[in-house]
């Protein structure tokens, strides 16, 4: 097995040996909504993440975004992404742009114990959200 999370994963023994192995789509685990409940090791609110497919949409602070996700190995990577451009408390263009940029850094992904994802990149958890 990968440091990748995987949806299914087998365990094979024979005699003294056992042998385990993953298996499936890792997206597949992304898949629904989810609220940001953590960005940078600071409690957030008010960001969303939308997965459907390789697309990712939802709001940030104020404004609608989406972009694409790309998984290839085990590498996670969130294009540049588009975005509604509402006028909005100044609080909530700050959080707006960190959330940006550190989408912009994610490099991976994985579980929590809790079920909750965990974008992950620079070797640290960047984002942390819930179902």
């Amino acid at each position: 097995m990968t440091g990748m999370p995987y949806p299914k994963s087998v365990s094979v023994i024979r005699g003294e040996e056992r042998l385990t192995g993953c298996g499936g789509d890792p997206l597949s685990l992304l898949q629904g909504d989810w609220q940001v409940t953590r960005l940078e090791g600071m409690p957030s609110s008010g960001l969303t993440l939308e997965v459907a497919g390789d697309r990712l949409a939802g709001r940030s602070a104020c404004n609608r975004y989406t972009t694409a996700l790309t998984l290839t190995g085990e590498t996670l990577t969130v294009a540049a992404p588009a975005a509604t451009r509402m006028a909005c408390p100044a609080a909530a263009m700050q959080t707006e742009a960190a959330f940006s940029a550190l989408l912009g850094r994610v490099s991976g992904f994985d579980l929590g114990s809790d079920g909750a994802l965990l974008l992950l990149g620079e070797g640290k958890e960047l984002l942390r959200a819930t179902r």
